[in-house]
């Protein structure tokens, strides 16, 4: 059950949990590429013809090895791009306890793929992917330093709104997916989070969204922001522990 917990509109502060600047073990095998595997750069190649045109050297073998000048051009080929993964972490009062959870995995997602992109956000939101590369213990000290940001109010609707103004046209090209991490107590208006949604969906984006009760015993959508956001959610994923957090595979 989700409880009494409140959403509000207070704004963030520093960084209260006392983490750890060593990844825990559990961690280490987390990998971009296994979470989201389209993230691998394909060893298949696609044949591309109208995209890149004729492959010379194949097309040249074939008329050599045939005799004909009338043999068809080869079409080129090409890598497949890998799809990108924005990650939008809730760092709000509600979900200051699971932040040493989250922060390693999603370290590891930022740290295995430079197509990751991590957003956290509570009434205010901020790109932290940067803040999460190289080593685990200065990435660390670099969240501890986001003063405003922590454990304040929630404010999911506008949090995303904020990104699609800010970042939406640089990462909404081409394949891309949406992880939405966070438990869906918001102050704000649910007409947002659907809005923000909406706007999503139609740049083609797919979006996954992790709970953090998302196994615990009767536990059903109930928030304003879960229901206005439920239609648009491909995938509805557990994250309670370190176990569930390890099977999530986005497909």
């Amino acid at each position: 059950m989700l409880g009494r917990a409140q959403a509000s509109e207070r704004p963030g502060g520093e960084l209260q949990t006392m983490l750890s600047r060593r990844l825990p073990a559990w961690a280490v095998s987390v990998r971009a590429v296994d979470v989201m595997r389209a993230l691998s750069p394909s060893r298949v190649r696609e044949a591309t013809f109208l995209r890149s045109g004729w492959d010379a050297r194949r097309t040249l073998r074939r008329v050599a090895r045939t005799g004909l000048l009338s043999a068809s051009l080869i079409p080129g080929k090409r890598y497949r791009k890998p799809e990108r993964l924005v990650v939008l972490w809730d760092v709000s009062g509600s979900m200051a306890d699971q932040v040493d959870l989250y922060l390693p995995w999603i370290y590891r997602l930022v740290s295995t793929s430079r197509e990751v992109g991590v957003f956290a956000f509570g009434t205010d939101l901020q790109d932290v992917s940067l803040s999460l590369r190289g080593d685990y213990g200065r990435a660390v000290a670099t969240l501890y330093s986001l003063t405003g940001l922590w454990a304040g109010g929630t404010s999911i609707g506008l949090s995303l709104l904020s990104w699609l103004d800010r970042y939406g046209t640089a990462y909404l090209r081409g394949a891309v997916r949406i992880l939405v991490i966070s438990d869906g107590w918001d102050s704000g208006r649910p007409d947002d989070v659907a809005a923000a949604m909406l706007a999503i969906r139609r740049r083609g984006a797919r979006i996954d969204w992790v709970h953090p009760l998302l196994s615990s015993p009767g536990f059903a959508l109930r928030t304003r922001s879960l229901l206005a956001a439920r239609p648009f959610v491909d995938h509805w994923l557990a994250g309670a522990n370190s176990t569930e957090l390890l099977r999530i595979r986005l497909v």
